[in-house]
């Protein structure tokens, strides 16, 4: 799936999430699986609170099952939906 980075400056086609502790903040990482060698892996957005990212990984979760559902409804039916996901600030997660 397709993934903005919360900075904005990275658009990257990824399949595989991720949350780690780094200092005070939750990184959700994406990677892909399909790199052999596992050893790539980008800073998709950091939050302040364990919860918020979870909620985070949550809406990422939906946003592959609304793909994947629109999938089997056929290719027209791709055109219409926007198959991106915008990582949210901090702030904007309850």
């Amino acid at each position: 799936m397709w993934v903005r980075s919360q900075d904005r400056k990275r658009l990257l086609n990824l399949n595989g999430y991720n949350i780690y502790k780094e200092k005070d903040l939750y990184q959700i990482i994406g990677f892909d699986v399909r790199n052999s060698n596992n050893d790539i892996d980008w800073v998709l957005g950091e939050y302040s609170k364990k919860e918020k990212a979870i909620k985070v990984l949550n809406m990422i979760q939906q946003k592959i099952i609304e793909i994947d559902k629109n999938k089997f409804y056929g290719r027209e039916m791709m055109m219409y939906t926007d198959n991106t996901f915008q990582m949210p600030q901090d702030d904007e997660v309850e």
